[in-house]
């Protein structure tokens, strides 16, 4: 017969409640204790550490402290335009008799390029010639007369008058016939034909273009930022889209003011060419704007353009 033995409880007790409560709280304070000392001992998170192995190696990260140059970058975009350029027109018009306009080729400063029509200017001239011979025979006659007392001072200085006219006419009709006659006004390269011969120009219709690309200009915007490193006269490299060779320039002038919209000021150099027989001419396209390392060869160039 299994027997069923029970301690005797009197919940009715305070002191016996309150001993019940303090064995409760001092078992799990016991196995709080316990777990947090399981976990202590355990192995340590980094090698070599406490519960690791000793003689694993600790892994350290090491940099190396070194001296070095530093480059004063700043990139900017140029623009290569010719250091003079024009627009071939006539100053009248009329058709034209001559031209000679080959696309591309090199012109020397007042090569005749164009020639129009001047049959009317040049019988003006021829007549006004013949008027003027005859009025000087008639002054020399009077000159004659009037020493002698032959005529009075009036009539000579009338036929002196019309000399002088005369030759005031023929430096009219000259003028107007040197204006049929269109010359380079510089040497350079010309550019595309726009008309062919016998057509009728007018001082407003471009008969071509001409470029002096012996030596060409370079434009170039530098921010607000770095304007204190531009100077007249300082020499700058040039980077071009087709040398990996720089090319010395030197800045020519910059713009009185800064972009107010952009905050940029436009800067203009001068680059010369390597050889007096090859022009440096490319179109318009953008590069860019490097400086030099201050231990290179051109330590003393501020900037190194495009």
């Amino acid at each position: 017969m299994a027997a069923d033995y029970r301690l005797p409880l009197n919940t009715q007790n305070p002191n016996c409640l309150k001993q019940i409560f303090l064995l409760f709280f001092a078992a799990a304070a016991l196995v709080a204790c316990k777990d947090k000392k399981e976990k202590s001992a355990g192995p340590t998170a980094g090698p070599g550490g406490k519960g690791g192995d000793k003689n694993t190696p600790t892994v350290v990260d090491v940099l190396l402290a070194g001296g070095t140059s530093l480059d004063y970058a700043v990139e900017v975009n140029g623009t290569v335009i010719p250091y003079e350029t024009v627009n071939i027109s006539a100053e009248v018009s009329g058709r034209l008799t001559f031209l000679q306009v080959p696309d591309g080729a090199s012109v020397a400063a007042g090569t005749v390029l164009a020639r129009i029509n001047d049959a009317d200017l040049q019988a003006t001239l021829n007549r006004s010639k013949v008027q003027l011979q005859l009025a000087q025979q008639t002054e020399q006659r009077l000159q004659k007369l009037i020493k002698v007392n032959g005529i009075n001072q009036a009539d000579y200085d009338a036929a002196l008058n019309q000399v002088n006219i005369l030759k005031a006419d023929m430096a009219v009709t000259q003028a107007q016939i040197d204006k049929t006659v269109v010359k380079a006004p510089f040497a350079g390269v010309l550019g595309l034909r726009q008309v062919s011969p016998g057509a009728y120009v007018t001082p407003n219709l471009v008969l071509t273009t001409l470029q002096q690309v012996q030596q060409v200009k370079i434009d170039f915007n530098v921010p607000e930022l770095y304007t204190g490193l531009i100077r007249k006269g300082n020499v700058v490299a040039v980077f071009t889209t087709d040398s990996k060779f720089p090319r010395k320039a030197t800045i020519l002038a910059t713009d009185p003011q800064i972009n107010p919209t952009t905050r940029n000021l436009k800067v203009r150099a001068v680059l010369k060419p390597t050889r007096a027989n090859k022009p440096l001419w490319y179109p318009p396209m953008p590069s860019f704007l490097k400086p030099v390392p201050k231990k290179s060869l051109w330590s003393k160039m501020a900037w190194a353009v495009l």
